[in-house]
């Protein structure tokens, strides 16, 4: 699955963002913008209204930790991801906070984003 530009995304971590509108993807593998791409969002609605990073309408980098197909889990079970999910970066690519509130792909260790399968609780 591609994301386009407009599509809005859940946002997973504890930042205080819950959903992001997808302005510009780059830095995508093989020309696709799958998991592990870098995006940037523009927040669209937040939790908290007193954080000083965090307000309504400003830019921020992200990665795609979850996208919209079936996955396994150990036991064989089948499972199926709503939506595309996303995780908040810093400016200099540094996780911008220290929780994850989802499952995040295994696929990510294959990008180099080893820090967020550490903090996140669930790995498929």
């Amino acid at each position: 699955m591609l994301i386009n530009i407009g599509v809005f995304l859940n946002v997973i971590d504890s930042s205080g963002v819950k959903k992001g509108k997808c302005l510009c993807c780059y830095k995508s593998r093989f020309g696709k913008s799958g998991i592990g791409s870098l995006v940037l969002i523009v927040a669209k609605s937040i939790l908290h209204k007193g954080h000083k990073f965090i307000k309504n309408n400003t830019f921020h980098k992200g990665v795609i930790v979850k996208n919209d197909n079936l996955f396994f889990f150990l036991g064989g079970h089948f499972g199926k991801c709503l939506g595309f999910s996303i995780i908040l970066l810093k400016q200099n690519g540094d996780i911008l906070s220290n929780r994850v509130k989802g499952a995040v792909s295994l696929q990510l260790r294959k990008c180099g984003f080893t820090r967020v399968l550490a903090i996140a609780k669930y790995v498929y």
